[in-house]
């Protein structure tokens, strides 16, 4: 039996990936890396964001998250209006007991930021549903800043979805 040519065995596969890379629609990264175009690099390599069409955070109590600007906790008229429906359910239902507003952020920014800036969200929140009536002993608030993504991605199409609060009911905590 021959020797395997180990060197031309591995420079020809080597080859081969980047050539059918280039073919699929393949860029690479400065690691050298193939990544597809709808990709981004980060820190543990190539990730596609997994983008829902729809929001992907629906609440079955009726109590839908709100979203937010990148690097602000101010409350959009859009916003105010799904805080409005917020607030009549949360009157409706004196059985949810508190109901927990848990601040999001994407994961742009140090750990320290994205918890404030959550907690921001969070106390912005409660505040205008306690202008709305909601007694502030019905609820609290939470800042998971960048720690739990609704959805994993790196572009703007997954950050979207993380900038975010989310009401939680005692009854399901």
């Amino acid at each position: 039996m021959g020797a395997i040519d180990v060197k031309g065995w591995a420079a020809t596969s080597l080859a081969l990936l980047w050539t059918v890379a280039g073919a699929l629609g393949c860029q690479s990264t400065a690691e050298g890396w193939p990544v597809a175009e709808n990709s981004e690099w980060h820190e543990g390599g190539p990730q596609t964001a997994q983008t829902p069409e729809t929001d992907p955070l629906g609440s079955a109590s009726g109590l839908e998250p709100v979203y937010f600007e990148l690097d602000a906790w101010n409350l959009s008229s859009q916003t105010r209006e799904q805080l409005q429906t917020n607030a009549r359910a949360i009157a409706a239902h004196p059985e949810w007991g508190r109901v927990t507003v848990e601040g999001h952020c994407d994961q742009r920014g140090s750990e320290e930021y994205n918890l404030l800036l959550g907690q921001r969200r969070a106390d912005e929140v409660v505040g205008y549903l306690g202008d709305l009536g909601i007694p502030a002993s019905r609820l609290r608030t939470v800042s998971f800043g960048e720690a739990r993504p609704a959805v994993v991605g790196y572009d703007e199409s997954a950050f979207r979805w993380n900038r975010r609060t989310v009401f939680r009911t005692a009854s399901a905590e």
